[in-house]
């Protein structure tokens, strides 16, 4: 599994074990063999994500998956365990200021306080790995423009991230969540391929199965970017799905679709976006519709609604918290210049630790809808 590890995060982690070695043994009344123990303990945690990469596969055997998101909920859940402590020992400081608390210093106040939050990071990282694992539920976002002659449904599909740990039947029941809701198009946003893809053909064919009497489309995102552009896109244009890049299509006549490469990736790629080209062929007065890996603004934006993924809705804390100060989209529905919107997509899989909290996943399905069916 890829756990994103580079030399700058294994860093953090490691600041982050040593953080919770001092604040969980140091202030406490264990024996010096006991916090020798945790110290272990901690540092074990640190590593953990090591021996989930790929390279261990063989070593871990049938085992591998199941492994790996043990790792995800002990690693993960001690990163929940830090967030949580520092916001805790905040209030705590500034309690104990105003003279409403006891110091944060007293051990036997610390360790009533650590077993309290131990259990609720515990009870943070059991929920955050269902939710993470989950088949995701449909939501349905309405979208009303005057352009919109009838009702038209596109399931929009961010960030499926399908790996060699991907249950197949967890591919399936995302399939059958999508085809209930009786769509008319189907959109794959990128990072729909996160692994090599001999590992995960069988994975991916099964994508073949989603009903769209319309057709199946996709750009590309970082991710098949990562793993090799050409590849990817050559797989995915071989199960019959139609490639979009720097490229679009009329779905109906009032409706076209459009598609470019990923914004944030494509100077790697070699293959840069051009929102130009991509609506060269729409005809005036037609609803254009973006598909687009990476949300992001442009001078111009010659569409009336742009649906993108890549952000995961941050995912899980503390990421979360640090996109909030500096995602400009992040999840959820927004007000564009010239009148455009854009849809953010909180995405359905993830590619490194299998865990969410406060984002939850969910497959979309834009329902476009004549004006007086609701509000644009």
């Amino acid at each position: 599994m890829n756990f994103g590890i580079t030399s700058s995060t294994s860093i953090i982690g490691f600041i982050a074990m040593a953080f919770l070695f001092v604040r969980y043994a140091m202030f406490s009344n264990i024996s010096w063999w006991g916090k020798l123990i945790l110290l272990v303990v901690f540092v074990g945690i640190g590593f953990l994500p090591q021996l989930g990469k790929y390279e261990f596969e063989d070593f871990w055997g049938a085992a591998y998956p199941v492994v790996c998101n043990i790792i995800s909920y002990v690693y993960m859940t001690a990163i929940i365990l830090v967030t949580i402590t520092v916001i805790r020992d905040a209030g705590w400081l500034i309690l104990y200021l105003c003279g409403v608390t006891p110091s944060p210093m007293e051990i036997p106040s610390v360790v009533r306080a650590n077993l309290i939050t131990l259990v609720v990071a515990a009870i943070m990282g059991g929920y955050a790995l269902y939710v993470g694992l989950r088949t995701p539920p449909a939501r349905v976002v309405t979208i009303s423009s005057p352009k919109i002659t009838a009702e038209y449904k596109i399931a929009a599909l961010p960030d499926l991230h399908i790996q060699r740990t991907t249950a197949l039947r967890r591919i399936k029941n995302i399939v059958d969540v999508v085809n209930e809701q009786h769509v008319n198009a189907a959109v794959l946003l990128g990072d729909t391929i996160d692994d090599e893809l001999s590992r995960i053909m069988p994975g991916l064919q099964m994508l073949t199965d989603i009903s769209a009497p319309d057709g199946i489309y996709f750009v590309t995102g970082n991710h098949e970017t990562y793993l090799g552009y050409d590849a990817s896109v050559a797989a995915l244009k071989g199960m019959g799905f139609t490639f979009l890049e720097n490229s679009g299509v009329s779905l109906r006549d009032d409706i076209y679709l459009g598609g470019f490469p990923d914004i944030h990736s494509s100077r790697r790629s070699g293959h840069q976006y051009d929102m130009e080209k991509t609506f060269e062929n729409a005809n005036v007065g037609q609803f254009r519709l973006l598909a687009s890996h990476t949300p992001g603004t442009f001078k111009n934006n010659d569409f009336d609604l742009e649906i993108a993924g890549h952000t995961h809705g941050g995912q899980i804390i503390p990421i979360i918290f640090l996109m909030y100060l500096h995602a400009s989209f992040l999840a959820g529905e927004y007000e564009l210049h010239d009148g455009a919107k854009i849809y953010v997509s909180r995405g359905i899989s993830q590619g490194g630790p299998q865990m969410r909290l406060f984002a939850p996943n969910e497959i979309t399905v834009i329902k476009l809808v004549p004006q007086s069916g609701g509000k644009m």
